[in-house]
């Protein structure tokens, strides 16, 4: 799901990858926790997909989100 989004978002269909997106971004926190680099990694994407569609503050608060866990650990 995640690696195909990428896909997408590269074709620029943003709205079908930030679909494909979130329930990945939802999961791997619960699962893999914040540490983990594939969670970083998909909030990441998520925010660059965001910020394709102008949606310039939800990029920004979840880039917030990483750098806040990365400071932490």
């Amino acid at each position: 799901s995640a690696n195909f989004s990428s896909v997408l978002a590269k074709s620029g269909c943003w709205k079908d990858a930030e679909i494909l997106q979130l329930p990945v971004k939802n999961y791997t926190p619960r699962v893999l926790g914040f540490d983990h680099p594939s969670t970083r990694r998909i909030i990441l994407v998520l925010a660059q997909t965001y910020w394709s569609q102008g949606r310039g503050d939800e990029a920004a608060q979840l880039q917030q989100t990483v750098l806040r866990a990365c400071v932490a650990s």
